[in-house]
């Protein structure tokens, strides 16, 4: 990025200091902070699966290889963003009760607030225990931030079992290579148990993997909606390079 660049991304961004941010809403500084970070975990995710996307490949042995070495990475970086996604969707819910979010709502397009009520929906479904976040984020997050040796030994004797049939499936191990094939496929197992195929088998085929990405997305917008609301409220300029010059001795607020 030359100096040019440099200038004109700087205009496009709004530069602060925290205390003028969350001026007028010092009590919801924690929730907001966490939501911006859980923001940008999402987009971090998006851009990992983005990279280890297979492309065009030949029929080449070593190029087989990496795109199933690709195929674990997608597998498990979309398992660790779909249960991110409930621990999003808790925080929002936490953050529906605070002074901040029940100012801005009043103020949102109607449009805005049919994205809103597309969360909420989630929340409600789950205090009722019920809905795709509890029957598939919550048991997925489980799942993937937690090791369960009593759920994998299930697995185990499960396939163990199917393993008396006409040619069954085997596995690997490369220990100099850390790569584990019976953890690799319980990792597939989970991943198509709670998001491919999802509990209606075939007719679910890649349903859940489009409503998490789906939801992701309203997350992303209704967040950074928010975000400029609050900029908005606290009056934060667009600021000049070499703007920090001016509070070298400390920043002070007007009373």
């Amino acid at each position: 990025m030359n100096y040019e660049e440099f200038i004109k991304k700087h205009k496009e961004q709004w530069h602060f200091f925290l205390s003028e941010l969350f001026v007028k809403c010092p009590e919801d500084a924690g929730y907001i902070v966490e939501l911006m970070r859980a923001i940008h975990h999402i987009v971090e995710f998006r851009k990992l699966l983005l990279k280890f996307s297979p492309k065009e490949n030949g029929d080449e042995d070593a190029e087989g290889y990496q795109v199933a070495q690709n195929d674990s990475t997608i597998v498990f970086l979309f398992n660790l963003s779909a249960a991110q996604l409930r621990e999003v969707l808790k925080l929002f819910y936490l953050f529906t009760k605070t002074k901040s979010y029940l100012n801005w709502v009043p103020t949102l397009a109607t449009s805005d607030k049919k994205e809103i009520e597309y969360i909420n929906k989630f929340i409600s479904d789950f205090e009722k225990k019920d809905g795709f976040l509890f029957n598939v984020l919550k048991p997925l997050r489980d799942s993937v931030f937690h090791y369960d040796p009593k759920s994998a030994k299930v697995w185990v004797e499960k396939i163990a079992n199917e393993e008396k049939n006409e040619k069954p499936p085997s596995y690997s191990i490369d220990v100099k290579d850390m790569l584990f094939g019976p953890a690799l496929e319980y990792d597939n197992f989970l991943f198509s148990n709670y998001i491919f195929f999802g509990s209606d088998g075939l007719n679910s085929l890649g349903k859940h993997e489009k409503l998490i990405l789906e939801t992701q997305d309203k997350l992303l917008k209704v967040i950074c909606l928010f975000v400029e609301y609050l900029i908005n409220e606290a009056k934060i300029p667009k600021r000049q390079f070499g703007w920090l010059n001016e509070y070298f001795y400390g920043y002070n607020p007007k009373s």
